[in-house]
């Protein structure tokens, strides 16, 4: 069964952009003796980039995203409990504010996005007051409030669940010692 597009492509091209910006970590990583945060940062960029081309509605049953879940769940713990060991103390704590920002956000950002195009659980009445700012109202498909929902998402994770950790990361790597 193939399942719908969640994002439209349009939209979601701009995670395939940001999978480059991980690339370029990996490079970084390499460059500075992270080897194996290099290899999962280099296979994150990869499943990152194939996840983003083509966001599925059921996203579960796709493996390519499945694989992107377990690489960046892998490369948040090894930098974690691993890597971070080698940062200065300061950055050391930033990485882990990082790690607490990213979860708070993510969390969030999905549970927008399940209220607001995965299922109808909150269906606005026309007498209601709306705010498509950042609402849990369903949002119709092919309608503006639906199109921004797409549009928060996106720019939501890639800001916070690709750009700020990694440059977090390639900071960190750069000024240990």
């Amino acid at each position: 069964m193939d399942s719908p597009i969640l994002i439209p492509q349009h939209i979601s091209k701009y995670g395939c952009y940001s999978s480059m910006y991980i690339m370029g970590a990996s490079i970084m990583a390499g460059i500075y003796k992270y080897q194996i945060t290099a290899v999962l940062a280099f296979l994150l960029s990869v499943t990152s980039y194939l996840n983003w081309k083509m966001v599925k509605k059921y996203s579960w049953n796709s493996w390519i995203k499945n694989i992107d879940i377990m690489v960046s769940c892998s490369i948040v713990l090894y930098v974690t409990l691993v890597d971070s060991a080698r940062y200065q103390p300061n950055h050391r704590q930033l990485w882990f504010y990082t790690v607490f920002i990213l979860v708070l956000v993510f969390v969030i950002n999905e549970l927008l996005l399940y209220y607001q195009v995965k299922n109808k659980v909150y269906v606005k009445n026309q007498s209601s007051p709306s705010n498509p700012n950042f609402s849990l109202m369903y949002t119709n498909p092919g309608t503006e409030e639906r199109e921004y929902a797409y549009y928060r998402s996106t720019a939501t994770h890639i800001m916070f669940i690709h750009l700020l950790p990694i440059s977090v990361i390639m900071y960190c790597m750069y000024n240990a010692p």
